[in-house]
């Protein structure tokens, strides 16, 4: 699980800075370390929310079925993290300071 929740730290030493894919790679980490018998992906999903609202970040999306099938076509690896960050981009606003 250390090296799943590493994953964004460990883009951003290689210069990658877009906070939302940081966000997605902390979930992908999460999910894919399989560190729960059960609620992986929720922990993952919570992890990533939790990672933007802390980086000063709201995320608008709803709890619908809609989003809950693309988590899981993101965890069945039937999307890419680049295409969850593109789909959820539109969600993610930042917080006026």
């Amino acid at each position: 699980m250390e090296g799943g929740v590493a994953r964004p730290q460990n883009a951003y030493g290689y210069g990658e800075d877009d906070i939302l894919v940081l966000a997605v790679r902390l979930m992908a980490g999460i999910v894919q370390s399989h560190a729960f018998e059960q609620g992986n992906k929720r922990t993952g999903f919570i992890a990533m929310i939790q990672f933007l609202m802390e980086s000063g970040y709201d995320v608008t999306i709803g709890d619908t079925r809609s989003w809950a099938e693309e988590i899981i076509r993101f965890v069945e690896h039937a999307l890419s993290e680049e295409e969850f960050a593109v789909a959820l981009r539109p969600f993610v606003v930042e917080r006026p300071l």
